[in-house]
């Protein structure tokens, strides 16, 4: 049965409430919940104790008023079973309890209404089939790991680090490493179940284990392979398999068919992923020189804010934060001091409204032709940019220009974007200087 449009909405337009007002004093979605609510949709169980808090209502009449049921009712099925509060946070109805047939002592609670309810209790209902009832779930609390050298156990499973698990989920465990060798005891380093002491070893602590004794076995093949004459270094902790991984980095060797292996276990797996950049185009050394300026170019990444909105001003606004910038902060104390506020007073709203008319400076495209601008001034040309970007050239010529026209002096950005700043007034790095 649905509930009327009207329930929730009158006790809402009673109380003069709004439905975002209402979302927000029970912290819960407004278009998901609130607003369907309003339409004649069923809260849930979860909802219903602060629903009747909020309007002030007993919970037995909070359930009559949004479910259109009454506790102690008689189910509509016949079965003689009585309505009672539920105890599944995601019930929309009252649950039915009626006594057990065969014993007479357990209540059954049910949550059907289509198909009948059930007539047997648990244990009941498994003598009837021949069966012996399953036994209950145990409680069980994980080991942490320990890898060698530490003198502290670690932890890689979320608190509280304890679970229930049923006998019956025994045979099919995550991992399937239980069960397959019978382990019950704790070995250090795989998983294991031991009911009677309460203990386990989630697949998450093995993991770190395992990927541990993975690190190990990978770093002492490679070593034995280049260095076939030394013997294995010993591994007893976590800082000597790191020492031996960054030596193996330095090493080689020519596998049967001639090619160089080196020792490079994150590309092996195809765990880490380039990031996309803008391509270096030329020679091999000129790639090579454009990637090194590149990189001293990027230092802390800047992003262009706009144009300052100080009268006379309207270079580049850089920031290396995320915060809005309108103004350089040295042009907007000197406009301060001309107008004699001396900080009293912060008129960036009258900036800002300024802002507003007028052409309006998009920030995305000058984002865009700054990247532009970083790339011509490494070396690359015109047309390979707009071919790189998928513009015309003569956009790529206005953008730079544009850029160019309005590049700040290095006292209006922060110290930190110097370095890259000093490169838009220096002259443009020529390629054939590092042609051969």
């Amino acid at each position: 049965m649905e509930v009327s449009h009207s329930t929730f909405r009158k006790l809402r337009q009673a109380a003069d409430l709004t439905q975002a007002s209402i979302a927000k004093a029970l912290d819960v979605p407004l278009g998901a919940k609130v607003k369907r609510w309003d339409r004649g949709g069923r809260p849930r169980w979860r909802h219903m104790p602060d629903l009747a808090r909020f309007f002030k209502r007993d919970l037995a009449e909070a359930v009559r008023l949004f479910w259109n049921e009454t506790v102690e009712d008689l189910c509509e099925c016949g079965c003689g079973g009585r309505k009672d509060f539920p105890d599944y946070d995601g019930a929309q109805h009252l649950s039915v309890k009626l006594p057990c047939e065969g014993c007479g002592e357990r209540e059954i609670r049910t949550y059907r209404k289509m198909d009948g309810h059930a007539k047997l209790c648990r244990d009941c209902s498994f003598a009837a089939r021949g069966k012996a009832p399953p036994r209950p779930s145990f409680p069980v609390t994980c080991v942490s790991y320990q890898l060698p050298g530490m003198t502290v156990p670690h932890f890689a499973c979320p608190e509280p680090h304890q679970t229930r698990i049923r006998p019956s989920r025994l045979k099919n465990y995550p991992g399937s490493k239980i069960l397959r060798s019978g382990r019950t005891s704790d070995d250090g380093v795989h998983t294991f179940v031991n009911e009677a002491e309460g203990k386990y070893r989630c697949n998450r602590c093995a993991g770190v284990m395992e990927l541990f004794r993975a690190r190990e076995k990978r770093a002492k093949d490679f070593w034995s392979k280049a260095k076939p004459a030394d013997n294995v270094p010993m591994i007893r902790n976590a800082t000597q398999l790191k020492d031996l991984e960054k030596e193996c980095f330095t090493l080689s060797y020519k596998d049967k068919s001639g090619t160089v292996v080196k020792f490079n276990p994150d590309l092996e797996k195809g765990r880490r992923k380039k990031k996309k950049t803008w391509p270096l185009r030329g020679k091999p050394v000129q790639r090579k020189h454009r990637l090194k300026m590149y990189r001293r170019w990027q230092g802390t990444n800047a992003t262009v804010k706009g144009l300052c909105l100080i009268p006379g001003c309207g270079k580049l606004v850089l920031s290396p934060g995320k915060t809005p910038r309108y103004v350089h902060m040295k042009c907007f104390n000197e406009w301060q001091r001309e107008r004699g506020l001396n900080g009293k007073y912060n008129p960036l709203s009258t900036l800002t409204e300024r802002r507003k008319r007028g052409g309006q400076v998009n920030p995305k495209k000058l984002r865009r032709d700054y990247d532009w601008t970083k790339r011509y001034q490494l070396g690359e040309s015109y047309g390979d940019i707009a071919k790189a970007s998928g513009v015309a050239k003569n956009a790529v010529v206005k953008g730079i220009k544009r850029i160019m026209d309005h590049r700040p002096e290095l006292e209006l950005v922060p110290q930190t974007l110097h370095p890259q700043v000093s490169l838009l007034w220096s002259p443009r790095i020529p390629i054939q200087v590092y042609e051969k």
